[in-house]
């Protein structure tokens, strides 16, 4: 934001105002939009304290389910306004499934998850990348493997609810059949015993991380499964297949007790049993890690991040365009044109390549003001009219609180 505002505020920009007040009016602007999504967040985050995990107040009533999901719906809007205006787009379910999840990782695993056993569930990124994933030394001397471009999201958003055991059971048993249905809850009981207390149904989890390659987004979610893929199941199974041969062959070639054949034969089992349970350590350790150097924020505090961020874009968008109209007005069938050169604006000087929402960063100049529409003509308060402007506003919201306190 620093680094904009002052290429913005140049005096090349502004010939005839005062460069004290052009940098002013950039800052009024700032605390301007501050205080109203102040305001949202505050009211965002007061509908998120039922569906909190972390919350740690009590209640002072109890919401039926009828207010308890209008609540909810309410949030989920919200939430969704500050994504957009955060500039992240939604990775559609059927998405997630059919072309995502099934993407193989480079880690040697495979990720196992059932979208069904969540009551709400939906993941939004934010830009896109390609990194290079750089196999082990061991991988690169013995099986000759290359450095892997994996496509990497620089920001993934995700929001969760997760079914109750009960209600998860009830809904399989309609589509599955008794036997899978209590065979998939045995083991969701076993894999939610390791979960906190309040990850349970009704809490609406937020978590955001940063730099997720493509290939991990399953792992980002609690009830994945790790299983170990077809090639660590073929080394596996060919490790142990070449232990047992070694125990028959020292048995068919020399004389040894029974005890002692049980025994190399029981060494050999333990052994690659333990192997396996290393492998897959291993391999959970590494994916903690990448989870623990990779995660921004939980829940509330998801929120704030989400809140901030809107607030940055827009008021980023809202600059450029009072800059580009108060330097010289503009109609409104030439908006489109005045976004083509926001854009060439911003790769010529930044290296920065956006989808610059000009509708909407002018809706918002025309609520508040600073710009105005005459006879199709676009007019933007000159700087010094601005900072005088912008300052009654605020004398006006701080009385609307003194008026809405006074009549309470």
């Amino acid at each position: 934001m620093p680094t904009l505002i002052e290429h913005l505020a140049k005096p090349a920009h502004w010939p005839n105002a005062d460069p004290a007040d052009v940098r002013t009016v950039y800052r009024f602007m700032v605390h301007w939009r501050h205080l109203s999504y102040a305001d949202r967040q505050k009211e965002t985050l007061s509908l998120y304290c039922p569906f909190n995990p972390d919350r740690d107040t009590t209640p002072v009533r109890t919401l039926s389910e009828v207010e308890r999901q209008a609540t909810k719906d309410k949030l989920l809007e919200r939430i969704e306004y500050l994504l957009i205006h955060a500039n992240y787009v939604e990775i559609e379910r059927e998405h997630l499934e059919k072309v995502i999840f099934p993407e193989r990782n480079p880690y040697g695993v495979d990720f196992d998850i059932d979208l069904d056993e969540y009551k709400l569930v939906k993941v939004f990124k934010r830009r896109e990348s390609k990194q290079d994933f750089h196999p082990s030394w061991a991988n690169r001397v013995f099986l000759g493997a290359k450095p892997v471009p994996l496509i990497t999201y620089d920001r993934v958003y995700i929001l969760f609810e997760l079914k109750s055991i009960e209600e998860w059971f009830e809904e399989l048993l309609r589509k599955d059949g008794m036997k899978i249905a209590r065979r998939k809850v045995r083991i969701a009981k076993k894999r939610r015993e390791a979960m906190p207390e309040n990850a349970g149904s009704g809490n609406l989890h937020l978590k955001v991380f940063k730099e997720i390659p493509l290939a991990d987004l399953e792992m980002l979610f609690p009830t994945t499964e790790v299983r170990l893929n077809v090639f660590r199941k073929w080394w596996f199974g060919l490790s142990f297949g070449g232990g047992m041969g070694g125990v028959v062959a020292k048995v068919v070639l020399a004389s040894i007790a029974p005890l002692f054949i049980v025994m190399l034969l029981g060494s050999v089992i333990v052994g690659k049993v333990m192997q396996l349970f290393r492998m897959r350590s291993r391999c959970r350790l590494q994916i903690s890690q990448s989870l623990y150097f990779h995660s921004l924020a939980n829940n509330a505090g998801a929120l704030t991040l989400l809140a901030q961020r809107g607030e940055e874009e827009d008021l980023k968008e809202e600059m450029l365009l009072y800059t580009k109209i108060a330097q010289s007005p503009i109609r409104m069938s030439d908006l489109e044109a005045t976004k083509s050169a926001i854009e060439a604006y911003l790769l010529s000087t930044f290296n920065v390549t956006v989808d610059f929402d000009a509708k909407e960063a002018l809706g918002r100049l025309l609520r508040d003001g600073i710009v105005a529409q005459e006879t199709g003509l676009l007019r933007a308060l000159p700087p010094a009219t601005a900072l005088t402007y912008i300052d009654e506003k605020w004398d006006d919201y701080l009385d609307q609180i003194w008026a809405e306190e006074k009549k309470k």
